[in-house]
């Protein structure tokens, strides 16, 4: 997606605080540390679990595990990016000069990953309540109704793929998915009658886009678009600018 100044702020004030937070409390004996050493502590540990959750984020939930309860894919995460903090905190400990039994990188491994799974989940749920993330495991809408009744139109190979996005073409639609793509003969007003209640919208006058469908957005030219996970490219228009970017797509 693309990056703007206010999520940049965002992301970076959010970090500093936890880190703050982390060194106030003295999680770890870190209140044993003069005060700019703990606060530099947690901001290396913090640090080493958002750069590693950051670079296998998109695998773990759009990936192999994109069919799991969001409460695995979070262990998922919370799991791979503890490793580097384990590493970082054996930088402090002397476990790096083999000072750390064998058994210690195992309990520290133990006492680290709950921590980061509390600090990940509170993160997804602030996420998704301000509209940035979307589950992709979820074909459903914001009112629990799914698109399954439009997917129906489509031929049986497709009727269980993951809806990308609706495009019109003269008298049909070309409905994108995971699985391909499939014209049908319907309108695009009907279609997205049948898909107002699912979770996406409309980027331009031919183009409907689920939010589970979308890998990034580029703007080039002052032209927009939203790159689908199936590599196709949707228009946004000025006209529907606003409102895409208002829901998180840009």
């Amino acid at each position: 997606m693309e990056i703007n100044r206010k999520n940049v702020l965002i992301g970076v004030g959010t970090f500093f605080a936890v880190s703050a937070l982390f060194t106030f409390l003295g999680i770890y004996d870190s209140n044993k540390m003069p005060l700019l050493q703990g606060f530099f502590f947690w901001c290396s540990t913090i640090g080493a679990a958002t750069v590693m959750g950051l670079l296998v984020l998109s695998w773990v939930f759009t990936g192999p595990l994109r069919d799991r309860s969001t409460l695995f894919k979070l262990v998922a995460l919370s799991s791979i990016s503890s490793l580097p903090v384990v590493v970082v905190l054996a930088s402090y400990s002397g476990g790096l000069r083999g000072e750390w039994p064998a058994i210690n990188w195992l309990i520290q491994y133990a006492l680290t990953l709950p921590i980061t799974l509390l600090v990940n989940s509170v993160g997804y749920l602030a996420l998704k309540a301000m509209g940035y993330i979307s589950d992709p495991s979820d074909s459903v809408s914001k009112s629990g109704v799914s698109s399954e009744h439009f997917m129906k139109r489509l031929p049986i190979k497709y009727q269980n793929a993951e809806l990308y996005a609706v495009s019109s073409e003269d008298h049909y639609v070309r409905v994108h998915t995971d699985n391909g793509e499939e014209l049908i003969l319907m309108r695009l007003s009907d279609a997205l009658k049948e898909l107002s209640e699912v979770d996406g919208l409309q980027t331009h006058r031919s183009w409907w886009v689920a939010r589970q469908g979308i890998a990034d957005s580029k703007s080039t030219g002052g032209k927009h678009h939203l790159i689908l996970k199936s590599g196709g490219n949707a228009p946004v228009s000025r006209s529907f600018l606003k409102s895409t970017r208002d829901a998180g797509y840009l």
